[in-house]
């Protein structure tokens, strides 16, 4: 069954790695611990919008939600 919550955090984390960023470094950009980071990848913590948001600008990016029709790929 697919987890939104699971697929945003592994795309998190894809996107840390591929940008050669550590977890205190990202850590350090957010203004948090880098153990809060460590806690938010092995999907032991419920992020709020407001957080993935964040995180998402301190790697360059923009966070995207949508609502879709069930079972609709993309």
């Amino acid at each position: 069954m697919r987890n939104p919550k699971n697929e945003i955090i592994a795309g998190i984390i894809r996107e840390r790695k591929l940008q050669g960023i550590t977890q205190l470094e990202l850590a350090r950009r957010l203004g948090t611990q880098q153990s809060n980071i460590s806690r938010f990848e092995s999907r032991n913590y419920n992020p709020s919008v407001d957080f993935l948001d964040r995180v998402a600008r301190c790697l360059g990016k923009e966070l995207h939600i949508e609502l879709r029709e069930a079972g609709e790929r993309r």
